[in-house]
């Protein structure tokens, strides 16, 4: 039996979500929606990246880098629109190949497009990723992911294949789903509604990097999201249009759901 997830207790800090009479008189447009999805109970993560595209299609959300075979690198550039577009078509490629809510969801992508589109999509349904240190090392990262008791693997090509040759440590997958990459520019499939995650539903379970002994899978609920949320933008003043250049997969997923503009680095996480 899967153990119950020790979440820190949001709704007894901000209040029950059918007792909230939080005002919105002198917030911002960001702070009155947030306070709102308290209130009403209802603090899907994913909805912050929606938001964001509605308010600022056009504005530049994720910069990749690239090489060309000079090694000369240039930079290919998404908007919060496009963003949105990706989302939205993994959402509804995710859900046709069975991903439901509730599900946990080992995630094995690098730093770039498709993991960022992935990990909103993947909150969209109420699925749960499971994030670990791609420097752990073999032998740490296996024994994380066998301790998570993942339902399904999302990843590479390359990645779908690896775990083939580890059944025993990956022996809880139910799904094996290749991450989408790329959207028509019209969608076959409609994506599902976005799931209505209350302040404590577990949000996702990201893994420490084990320089201090074992990788320990820390449990994030909505609720916990939302609040860093705000106090990243109270504690730095971030705004909208502000540029950033995240090291750790985690920041770069804070950066769209902000309005900010993610510069995605060329790094080797094993180093």
């Amino acid at each position: 039996m899967r153990p119950q997830a020790e979440c820190f207790d949001f709704e007894k800090f901000v209040g029950r979500s059918d007792e909230c009479t939080c005002g919105t008189r002198g917030a911002t447009t960001d702070q009155k929606l947030i306070k709102h999805a308290l209130c009403s109970g209802l603090v899907n993560i994913g909805l912050n990246l929606q938001q964001k595209a509605a308010s600022q299609p056009e504005a530049l959300a994720l910069r990749q880098p690239l090489r060309n075979w000079h090694g000369q690198l240039s930079y290919k550039d998404f908007s919060f629109s496009q963003l949105e577009h990706l989302t939205e078509a993994a959402s509804a490629s995710y859900n046709t190949q069975g991903l439901k809510a509730g599900m946990r969801v080992l995630v094995f992508l690098p730093m770039g497009l498709p993991l960022m589109a992935s990990l909103f999509a993947l909150l969209r349904l109420g699925a749960i990723p499971i994030l670990l240190d791609p420097g752990l090392g073999c032998k740490k990262l296996l024994a994380a992911a066998s301790h998570s008791k993942p339902d399904a693997l999302l990843g590479t090509s390359i990645s779908l294949l690896f775990c083939r040759f580890f059944p025993k440590s990956l022996g809880s997958l139910k799904l094996k789903i290749r991450a989408i990459n790329s959207a028509p520019h019209t969608l076959a499939l409609s994506p599902p509604p976005i799931f209505e995650a209350k302040a404590n539903d577990l949000a996702a379970i990201l893994f420490t990097s084990g320089s201090t002994g074992s990788p320990k899978g820390v449990h994030y609920t909505h609720g916990m999201f939302q609040a860093q949320l705000q106090l990243l933008k109270e504690a730095y003043g971030l705004v909208p249009g502000g540029v950033d250049y995240p090291l750790l997969a985690i920041f770069a997923f804070f950066n769209p759901a902000l309005g900010i503009t993610t510069v995605l680095p060329e790094l080797n996480p094993k180093q």
